[in-house]
């Protein structure tokens, strides 16, 4: 059974983490997301937005798009001729707000869309204060507030955030998505809701998913989960290698190391990977060339989790040579109806950004020293992120271990928020031509 229901890419977030991930970019806002205005010479009001939360996470028909229901709270405050007369919370519910993803001609995803359903409704309500000012506000005021917000989503009825970024970035890679991609869907267990987002690249003989069919793939105790199919891994592997981000040319004891072709597959419990390369040494009546095929095959698992996670793995190699002689931004869409709605895509906006623009690209860097090979990833952007760094021997057969517990805890740059990781032993599972990975995020 595939994961991903045959499409090449497929990622599942529980509703907790995207509550989660909404709380904590709502600490690092606080001073964005407080909103104030003066009522001329009598007075003014401050609103400050402190929850933000994700209610449901569910279908709509047809396939395709996530039906949810938003919940915001905010401090209210009045003042009147120097008096404060409200100080109470503002809860602010929006029920059957559809989310879903727009995409260019292409098939190339372009935005985040926000639209409202028919059966939408909204509720306002006060709570905190004494019982007169109670009164006033849930039986004069949130009922006025309420029409106002109603009548302008009904008018407006949808709302993008252009992602423009995203196509930046895919256009870079050389990908294309194939028609009907990308897919954004929800999935309805217990305990929890999830959303799901799957798509097809027009990859050489790309995989066909069937949307129907993408259900929960997540593991026990995982929260995030990614799959990938090995037709992605190998086009990434041949595009690094086109950028220069993974040298195709190096030098080893004197020898010359031209890489021809390198390709992943996946089978069950194991990496696979086939390829050629030629080797150069020496000049002229002393030159010595080979030609060299290799299958490699490697067996990753995580053992120790969740005190002491470490990635394991063994590895075994055949290698075939042949000698002869010569004689690799957002642009934040406004919606100036509901400063509480609001918060909502100032949240996304701000993580998508720092992702984009910190984390990508990588510069790679290959060490060798004897028989040991160092293998780094940086960001260009961001010197503090180093998502890899590895070292392993150069032999034909063996294994090795590479320690997890760095990254169980990262924050993002800028006083960002930190986030906890947390590993299971089924956090990297490998099934024909699917890679799963898998963590609980808190």
């Amino acid at each position: 059974m595939s994961w991903a229901a045959g499409f090449s890419l497929a990622l599942e977030i529980n509703q907790t983490i995207l509550n989660l991930v909404l709380d904590k970019f709502l600490q690092s806002l606080q001073a964005q997301l407080t909103y104030q205005a003066r009522l001329g010479r009598i007075g003014s009001f401050e609103a400050s937005v402190k929850d933000l939360e994700i209610l449901d996470l569910e279908d709509p028909a047809p396939l395709g798009g996530v039906l949810t229901d938003l919940q915001a709270k905010a401090d209210f405050k009045l003042r009147l001729f120097g008096i404060q007369l409200v100080n109470t919370t503002m809860a602010f519910t929006i029920d059957n707000v559809e989310l879903n993803l727009s995409r260019t001609a292409a098939g190339q995803p372009k935005g985040i869309v926000i639209q409202i359903a028919p059966t939408l409704s909204i509720r306002i309500s006060f709570t905190g204060g004494n019982f007169l000012i109670n009164w006033i506000l849930n039986g004069i005021i949130a009922p006025l507030i309420t029409f106002g917000v109603w009548l302008a989503f009904k008018l407006i009825r949808k709302v993008e955030i252009p992602v423009w970024d995203l196509i930046d970035i895919f256009g870079v890679l050389g990908l294309r998505f194939a028609p009907n991609s990308p897919l954004l869907t929800a999935q309805k267990t217990v305990p929890p809701t999830s959303i799901l987002m799957a798509s097809d690249f027009n990859l050489t003989a790309p995989a066909m998913g069937i949307g129907q069919q993408l259900k929960h793939f997540n593991p026990p105790n995982t929260s995030i989960g990614a799959v990938v199919n090995d037709k992605v891994i190998s086009a990434a592997v041949q595009i690094a290698f086109s950028k220069g981000w993974v040298p195709s040319q190096f030098r080893v004891s004197g020898w010359k190391i031209y890489i021809n072709s390198i390709h992943v597959k996946f089978v069950q419990d194991k990496i696979v990977a086939t390829g050629s390369l030629k080797a150069k040494r020496g000049k002229c009546w002393c030159r010595v060339k080979a030609k060299i095929s290799f299958k490699a095959e490697v067996t990753p698992k995580i053992t120790g989790a969740p005190a002491q996670p470490q990635l394991k793995f063994t590895y075994d190699a055949n290698v075939n040579t042949q000698l002869s002689t010569s004689g690799m931004l957002v642009v934040l869409g406004v919606i100036m109806y509901a400063p509480i709605f609001m918060a909502l895509t100032i949240s996304m906006s701000f993580l998508i950004n720092i992702v984009l623009n910190q984390f990508l690209p990588f510069t790679t860097g290959w060490q060798q020293n004897g028989l040991q090979l160092k293998i780094t990833a940086n960001s260009v952007n961001y010197s503090g992120f180093t998502p890899l760094s590895m070292q392993f021997p150069l032999e034909l057969s063996g294994s090795g271990s590479y320690d997890l517990s760095n990254f169980r805890q990262f924050s993002l740059p800028g006083n960002g928020p930190q986030f906890q990781v947390k590993y299971t032993n089924e956090s990297l599972t490998i099934q024909p031509e699917e890679l799963r990975l898998a963590i609980d995020l808190q």
